[in-house]
């Protein structure tokens, strides 16, 4: 996860499960497994589940899972995945250096709220700047949200 941050104080990652013919499964629980491991519990007679996760502040992922016995006598089914969230990267070119602070203010109170992401700020002056330029092409390249 790119900001794990966003898993403190006790969160959990929100995790969807459907089966393999796209049918929700309901009463999904999350807990910890250890540092940044999470273990995802359904009831389901299916054996290939898509899960979507998601955490505050980062792109949702979806992965496919497969699940098996680990021996003949464990009627539980297992299966493990692993990914890894990023956070969204927001771009913002304003006219107006006066606004800086608005924005700054704004992006800690979301922090404090547990929102990660990244912030790519530039001003008017900035975005005619050449040297700052190459700097914006390559925020606008792997911008989510452009403002």
């Amino acid at each position: 996860m790119e900001h794990p941050e966003a898993l403190s104080k006790n969160k959990l990652p929100e995790v969807a499960v459907k089966d393999d013919t796209g049918n929700t499964i309901n009463q999904v629980t999350v807990t910890k497994a250890g540092c940044n491991k999470y273990k995802v519990n359904f009831l389901s007679d299916k054996t290939s589940f898509n899960l979507n996760v998601s955490a505050m502040g980062h792109v949702a992922q979806t992965v496919n899972v497969s699940v098996s016995k680990r021996n003949f006598n464990d009627p539980v089914l297992y299966g493990q995945a692993s990914l890894n969230l990023r956070a969204y990267n927001l771009l913002i070119i304003s006219s107006s250096t006066g606004q800086i602070q608005n924005f700054v203010d704004a992006y800690k109170q979301l922090r404090n709220e547990g929102y990660y992401f990244n912030l790519h700020y530039f001003d008017l002056d900035e975005v005619t700047d050449p040297q700052k330029q190459e700097k914006i092409r390559t925020a606008a390249s792997k911008a989510d949200i452009i403002a």
